[in-house]
């Protein structure tokens, strides 16, 4: 049994390190895409929120200067973080519209498929009904012709009993002749 598990074991090893090692990178990926989200969300605040936060805690001293008031340039700022920010929602909107549009394109698609399948599969039903149809008459024929060799066998014996009849009649006169 432990020669058995150590066979398996040196057979699949590779495999297994092979797996561990893909479940790490991608734990790896997974945090390093994290890390990094956190870094880019943490540069964008704006001092202005930045202030604000420190007043709300209060971790601003009276030593610190308030912030400058708002200067055009920070205001354009502003108003391109917004434009941004409206650009991207409208983007996601044409996408979804996109999305739904090749969505409804392809279930038209899928749905002529299934048509197209079902009329086939309705004609493969004709042509097995038609078949049937043909193996019935045929099975009708067969019985026809069965009877009527049944008939002629009968008719056959009948004429083999009056034959035999006849014969028994012959020997009775032969008897008698005699």
């Amino acid at each position: 049994m432990k020669d058995g598990f150590r066979e398996w074991l040196s057979d699949n090893l590779r495999y297994i390190l092979l797996i561990i090692g893909v479940v790490i990178g991608l734990f790896l990926i997974s945090w390093g895409v994290k890390l990094a989200g956190r870094i880019t969300s943490g540069n964008s605040k704006r001092p202005e929120q930045q202030d604000e936060q420190r007043i709300a805690s209060g971790t601003m001293t009276e030593d610190e200067t308030a912030p400058e008031p708002v200067t055009e340039s920070k205001t354009v700022a502003a108003d391109k973080h917004e434009t941004e920010k409206e650009t991207e929602v409208r983007s996601e909107r044409v996408t979804e519209k996109q999305t739904e549009t090749g969505t409804e394109r392809e279930t038209e698609k899928i749905e002529a498929e299934t048509e197209i399948g079902s009329e086939r599969v309705t004609e493969k039903e004709t042509e097995t009904e038609t078949r049937t149809e043909r193996v019935t008459e045929k099975e009708t024929e067969t019985e026809t012709r069965t009877e009527r060799v049944t008939e002629k066998e009968t008719e056959t014996e009948t004429r083999t009993e009056r034959v035999t009849e006849k014969e028994t009649e012959t020997e009775t006169r032969t008897e008698r002749v005699t």
